[in-house]
Formats: structure tokens, sequence, C-alpha cells
């Protein structure tokens, strides 16, 4: 049985693109490429992390929408 990853929140509510946040919840895979993360529709770079919390490259084309974190195990959350 998995655990659905969870964002409990942001390091900040805005950030320019190319920039890089931190992504703070639970249940993100360890091994931080196995997490994905999306903006809106266009994918970010996971830079590092580990379960708890993960460093985040925003991308070129970044709009402000919700942000989704998929883990190696295909669960899917979103803020």
């Amino acid at each position: 049985l998995y655990n659905v990853p969870m964002i409990d929140s942001l390091s900040s509510s805005s950030a320019m693109m190319g920039s890089t946040i931190l992504v703070y919840g639970k249940n993100f895979s360890s091994t931080p490429t196995s997490n994905v993360i999306w903006f809106g529709s266009v994918r970010g770079e996971v830079l590092g992390g580990n379960a708890s919390m993960l460093e985040v490259k925003v991308p070129s084309g970044a709009t402000y929408s919700s942000i989704n974190v998929t883990t190696g195990t295909g669960l899917k959350t979103e803020s």
C-alpha cells in the first residue's frame, strides 16, 4: 500500500521563471528524480529533496495554476 503525496506549503507563493522554490509536504519519493512536478501543464525540474521537501526549478512558461506532484508509484497530489 502506498501513501498519496501531499503538498502542505511552498516557500514562496510567487517566483520568477528559472528560480528555485521549496515544496513542503509528505509522502514524496525519497529519490528526488522519482518525483515529477507540474506547474499547470508545464513540467518543472526537481533539483533535490527527500520524502518531505522538494527543491524545484520553476520552468519557463509556468503560469499561476495548480502544482501537481507525481511520485514513482504513480500517485498524484495537487496544491
